[in-house]
């Protein structure tokens, strides 16, 4: 857990890897973890953003970023597309 106080569920983090760096973000509150530390922290430990982070999801099939501040969204707003857990 973060100072944020978000759980990061591991059903909404993405992890990304880039070479041998892992990088895991929860896009809930826009904290970040990798296992190098390159982010300034611990390695292995959540760092909070930090600006502003607006809450939602990117859609897969064209790109559309869906804020939930009013609700989540469970199809993408401009092409329909289901929301990918």
């Amino acid at each position: 857990m973060s100072d944020a106080g978000c759980p990061h569920p591991d059903s909404e983090v993405v992890i990304v890897q880039w070479d041998l760096v892992i990088v895991r973000w929860c896009p809930l509150c826009g904290s970040i973890n990798d296992n190098s530390g390159a982010h300034g922290a611990e390695p292995g430990t959540w760092r909070s953003p930090a600006g502003v982070v607006l809450p939602g999801w990117t859609c897969t099939r064209c790109f559309t970023f869906n804020g939930c501040v009013k609700e989540l969204l469970t199809e993408c707003r401009s092409c329909g597309t289901p929301r990918k857990r």
